[in-house]
């Protein structure tokens, strides 16, 4: 309880800071934050806005799948997957792409075509 009470206070401070200075960092802080609270619809909201400030960058839409994974959305970790995969960004490693493969719900079938 103590731990989830921090956690409220952290938010409380990131959302005031958020009025006076937008940060992708502070969106992916807070999108984290909210995760852990399972306030899931901030949290996705947070990532999205990180995603905005932050298009060329695969980290916000990697915490975004895993949003999607922990509710379940079977579906949308499916699309952002395949969305990343399929990036050929060279910032993204070879141990990212294996994760994302892991991940993915894919069928056997579909992880097939993905190559690393």
């Amino acid at each position: 309880m103590r731990t989830l009470n921090k956690i409220r206070t952290k938010i409380k401070t990131l959302e005031s800071g958020l009025l006076q200075g937008k940060t992708p960092l502070s969106y992916l802080e807070l999108g984290l934050l909210y995760q852990l609270v399972k306030d899931y619809d901030k949290a996705e909201e947070a990532f999205k806005k990180a995603i905005a400030t932050l298009p060329d960058n695969i980290y916000p839409r990697f915490l975004l799948l895993r949003l999607y994974e922990a509710k379940g959305e079977r579906m949308k970790v499916n699309a952002l997957a395949k969305e990343l995969m399929q990036a050929n960004d060279a910032k993204m490693s070879i141990a990212l792409k294996t994760e994302l493969q892991k991940t993915a719900f894919w069928d056997a079938d579909k992880t097939k075509d993905i190559a690393c």
